[in-house]
């Protein structure tokens, strides 16, 4: 019984880490619009995601004033559609020392873009056809910093569910989320989808200064709020969305494991500390229900099983929030939870003893001051 009261009361933590996550809402705004946004796409072998998105900016209720793709030196057709499609294309060229394939591309398209404010967007996002609008709406509420929105994981292949626990943990460890709401600030922001303007992004040095960095979205947004600048984060359901590692099992163990440590590494220890106590109650509540099926004892079956019944319905309430998991990822969580610590592990032997991490057919050296948030 004791052990049971311990594991409902990590299952609680649970709420208190993911409670109510913010979405863009819809901008009452009508007057003039003054913001002339450039969107900045970087692209590294992106000919099957980039249509995609370019599609969806010109079908916006908002249109950008103009498109910047930056092809990292691609081996595909990617600048070939993103021309086709009237993009503007240019070419990130050679790698500098010390940066990140990412980080250039994103410094290179903002040196090129003429716009007042800079969008920045991964190629493997979508846009609703409001989505600019909202995302223009509530920047306006903060008027200055940055704005980063965690895209809606829309998936369509039953392996792509096995991202559920590293979906939940980012957003908990974000600190968005939390019953404190805006009270607590967030850790960084969400790179996929970034907001801010020009002036502000050239004050604080933009992606040059967080050139090494592989978590260069929690690096970007935490060097906006060092320069006394607001940050904020919110989730992406009915705005944007995205699908991650579409093409296999193993991109997305090569896209997971690149930066999942360092992510932890970055976030308050408080938190990361209420994350864990929440994912070891999800490995108790199976434990239970196996322990108990094994004494075949009947009174410890049904509290056992209505033990793992709530981390299902609570997992199920998180998820549908922030993509189209379906219930049967929570019945089946523990496969999901599985698979992140699996690839948690794996991911704190690359950051703290290799080193080194595999990204876009690029190996990427981790240095000492790399991933410090």
């Amino acid at each position: 019984m004791e052990n049971f009261f311990f594991i409902i009361l990590k299952w609680l933590i649970g709420f208190l880490l993911l409670w109510q996550v913010p979405r863009c809402r819809k901008s009452p705004w009508k007057g003039k619009r003054e913001e002339r946004i450039s969107v900045i796409i970087p692209a590294r072998n992106e000919e099957a995601n980039l249509p995609r998105l370019l599609d969806t900016l010109e079908l916006q209720t908002v249109r950008p004033e103009e498109i910047i793709v930056v092809d990292d030196s691609s081996t595909d057709k990617t600048s070939l559609l993103a021309r086709k499609r009237g993009a503007l294309v240019i070419q990130a060229g050679d790698l500098p020392d010390d940066w990140t394939g990412k980080t250039w591309a994103c410094w290179k398209g903002a040196r090129a873009a003429t716009g007042s404010h800079l969008l920045f967007l991964d190629a493997d996002t979508q846009l609703e056809p409001d989505g600019l609008e909202k995302i223009i709406g509530e920047y306006r509420v903060q008027k200055r910093g940055l704005l980063s929105v965690y895209p809606y994981h829309a998936m369509e292949k039953l392996f792509e569910r096995l991202s559920a626990y590293f979906n939940l943990v980012t957003m908990m460890s974000m600190g968005i989320a939390t019953v404190l709401g805006s009270r607590l600030k967030p850790m960084g922001a969400f790179g996929a989808c970034i907001l801010c303007s020009s002036q502000d992004y050239f004050l604080c040095g933009g992606h040059r200064e967080v050139r090494r960095e592989i978590m260069e979205d929690v690096a970007l947004g935490m060097l906006f709020s060092r320069k006394g600048l607001p940050m904020r984060c919110l989730a992406g359901r009915g705005t944007v969305r995205f699908r991650m590692y579409p093409e296999g099992i193993g991109q997305m163990i090569e896209g997971w494991s690149k930066n999942f440590a360092s992510g932890a590494k970055a976030s308050h220890i408080g938190v990361v500390l209420l994350v864990f106590a929440w994912i070891y109650g999800n490995f108790e509540a199976l434990a239970c229900v196996l322990t108990a099926s094994l004494q075949e004892n009947a009174l410890s079956l049904v509290g056992a099983s209505l033990l793992y019944s709530a981390y299902v319905l609570q997992i199920h309430w998180m998820l549908r929030r922030i993509g189209n998991f379906g219930f049967h990822t929570a019945v089946l969580f523990p496969v999901s939870l599985l698979f992140f610590l699996f690839l948690f592990l794996y991911s704190l032997m690359l950051t703290f003893v290799v080193r080194r991490v595999r990204w876009r057919g690029r190996s990427i050296v981790l240095h000492p001051k790399t991933d410090r948030g």
